[in-house]
């Protein structure tokens, strides 16, 4: 199989810019040009925010996890705000995924990766361009990085300074997180977020040992929809060193999948990309083993991660975002048994959590009816601590019952050299 060492830079026309080149959806436009440019240069002489060795760690525990030997917690907030980045709500949220990554060490004695979507997650792709309060009709709110929360045209304003505020709010968030580690055993911390604003992606990205590293964060990802119809966030996510992580649902077609993925690791590196599936209870059984079995004929690596929040999601009274603990517990359980049937190895799971007691999920606990008691969702609705633990602990029940009786061997991918 190739590693990063096998290959080379990507090709002369490409540099962290030549995504201007190609035709980007859901990315926000700005008014002011030169005031991205003067933005983007000012990234551009920022300290990094994450390490070149760093990066190339993850890369090695991706190695292992392709091996079974770890298992990937890949979980967060939804959106993340600028107002976040301060020492006890950090510590409070690394508590939770600490927590679940022990709870996971325990129950499979086995090594588990964490990365937390934190210290970036500044950006939501949102379906609607405009939303329309009380008559009212203003921009979306994009994340913190492109725009405000509230409900004022000066709130929904798109504003380039608030590139370097997110920038200066994940370098916060990230000394908190060096912090707490320091008080933990912690091996290793990674940092994930969704790579959606392209001009603040490139401000960051360096040229390190003959390749180019996005050190904005460890592992970029890409929404399902983002990857589906931006040829320029593709061309960005095609030229870095990191390792990448794409969405993929139920209306992805395998051989769109595989355009995707041979676009974002021509060289075919292993364990680069992470297909994270998000299908949803009722469609994963009809649409995630032809993907599977597409991308094993190809002979493409990928680690797989299973998603069971985002294709759950369902609205009440035209008001509250919510998702169904059955829903997630059914998407994960069939997830687990196609890989099995199909041979492969589900290497993690990602979650949207929530360090406090919200009511956002429902599951015996949490009815309809108690929803609007604590619901604190931004954009997508999150389990709380409990709901966490339990869908970590069901997960490890899963995972514990095929290793112990597997029905198939797994099949390694003879990845063309």
């Amino acid at each position: 199989m190739k590693t990063l060492t096998d290959t080379k830079m990507p090709g002369l026309d490409w540099h962290p810019y030549s995504w201007k080149n190609e035709r980007s959806t859901h990315l926000p436009k700005y008014k002011n040009a030169s005031h991205v440019n003067e933005v983007c240069e000012y990234l551009q002489g920022m300290a990094d925010l994450v390490t070149v060795d760093s990066v190339r760690h993850l890369l090695d525990c991706l190695n292992s996890c392709a091996q079974g030997k770890s298992f990937i917690l890949h979980s967060g907030e939804c959106a993340e705000l600028f107002s976040d980045s301060q020492e006890e709500i950090v510590s409070a949220k690394l508590s939770l995924s600490t927590s679940l990554r022990r709870t996971l060490e325990q129950e499979l004695q086995k090594e588990v990766i964490s990365i937390d979507r934190m210290a970036g997650q500044y950006a939501k792709p949102r379906s609607n361009r405009l939303e329309i309060k009380n008559g009212n009709c203003l921009l979306s709110y994009f994340g913190d990085i492109f725009n405000a929360i509230g409900f004022t045209s000066g709130d929904r304003d798109l504003l380039p300074d608030r590139m370097i505020s997110a920038y200066r709010a994940s370098e916060e968030t990230i000394r908190c997180c060096k912090q707490f580690a320091s008080t933990q055993t912690l091996d290793h911390h990674f940092v994930s977020h969704e790579a959606l604003n392209l001009y603040y992606e490139a401000g960051l990205t360096r040229k390190a040992n003959g390749h180019y590293f996005n050190l904005s964060t460890h592992l970029p990802w890409l929404g399902i929809r983002t990857a589906h119809t931006s040829p320029a966030h593709l061309n960005y996510l095609s030229g870095i060193a990191n390792p990448i992580g794409i969405k993929i649902g139920p209306n992805t077609h395998p051989d769109k999948l595989i355009e995707i993925m041979r676009t974002l690791n021509p060289g075919n590196i292993e364990n680069k990309l992470l297909l994270i599936t998000r299908m949803g209870a009722n469609h994963v059984n009809n649409h995630l083993p032809a993907l599977i079995e597409t991308v094993l004929k190809e002979n493409l690596s990928a680690l797989w991660i299973c998603d069971p929040m985002h294709g759950n999601t369902e609205t009440l009274n035209t008001k509250y975002k919510v998702r169904r603990l059955e829903n997630i517990l059914k998407e994960l359980e069939d997830t687990f048994t196609i890989h099995e049937q199909c041979g492969t190895n589900l290497a993690g799971i990602h979650l949207e959590i929530c360090w406090d007691h919200v009511t956002e999920c429902i599951d015996d606990e949490v009815t309809e009816d108690s929803i609007p008691i604590n619901y604190k969702a931004i954009v997508d609705p999150r389990l709380n601590p409990s709901q966490a633990h339990f869908v970590v602990r069901f997960v490890s029940e899963l995972i514990r019952a095929r290793e112990v009786i597997p029905l198939r061997v797994l099949r390694s991918v003879n990845v063309t050299q």
